[in-house]
């Protein structure tokens, strides 16, 4: 799940791997949350459309977190 995060971030917000590596181990931390979780909100909630979180705040929040993105 993390690498398919990984992939999202690239191509639809144009970072590199490592980046978008970072990012994910970033928000998990500034969250208290594993990265696997931040990955699975990103791929499946936010670029799916999919509704599967229980913590909704949590969708919300990354969907800030990436319009801030440069």
């Amino acid at each position: 799940m993390v690498e398919q995060a990984k992939g999202v971030l690239m191509s639809k917000f144009d970072v590199d791997a490592p980046t978008a590596a970072a990012l994910l181990l970033v928000w998990a931390a500034q969250r208290r949350i594993t990265p696997t979780v931040v990955a699975d909100a990103l791929v499946n909630d936010i670029f799916q459309g999919h509704q599967t979180m229980t913590e909704p705040q949590l969708v919300r929040w990354l969907e800030r977190c990436l319009r801030s993105l440069p």
